[in-house]
């Protein structure tokens, strides 16, 4: 997706009273502990 096709997605949202800088965020790092779709699994629960 590029810039133009969400321009909000790099500006602050205010949720209650905590600003969160942008809605942009990391998948899991460790993809041995997830499923192929990002869900986790019985290693990631133990």
């Amino acid at each position: 997706m590029a810039y133009k096709d969400d321009p909000h997605m790099f500006k602050p949202i205010q949720v209650e009273n905590l600003t969160i800088k942008n809605r942009i965020h990391f998948t899991p790092m460790v993809p041995c502990v997830t499923t192929g779709d990002g869900e986790e699994n019985h290693e990631m629960l133990d």
